[in-house]
């Protein structure tokens, strides 16, 4: 019983105006995505980070939309300046950017 009383609690913190932009902005790249149009996704995610330049996430949206299209440049460089704003993890960068390498050769 305790348990549903936090998970009601937490449900109904509300959100902020930016959390709403961002929560809508992600259904529409899904929605893109679901419909086969990743450019659109990708648009989707770069209006994203003007709201949310930190979030790894976004960056990494980013880097695997581009990596399942062919593009493996464009999708180091979204890794890249991922890395360059502290928000992920130096071995996980480094991870998904050999994986790029490889996949280059």
């Amino acid at each position: 019983p305790d348990h549903w009383v936090s998970v009601i609690e937490a449900a109904l913190i509300p959100l902020s105006p930016r959390d709403v932009l961002l929560r809508h902005q992600y259904e529409l790249k899904q929605a893109w995505l679901d419909l086969n149009k990743p450019d659109d996704a990708i648009k989707i995610l770069q209006n994203m980070l003007l709201v949310a330049p930190k979030n790894k996430e976004l960056w990494q949206d980013i880097a695997q939309i581009q990596a399942e299209r062919g593009h493996l440049y464009a999708a180091m460089e979204a890794l890249k300046k991922q890395g360059t704003k502290h928000v992920m993890t130096p071995a996980l960068s480094e991870s998904m950017l050999e994986e790029l390498r490889y996949r280059l050769n």
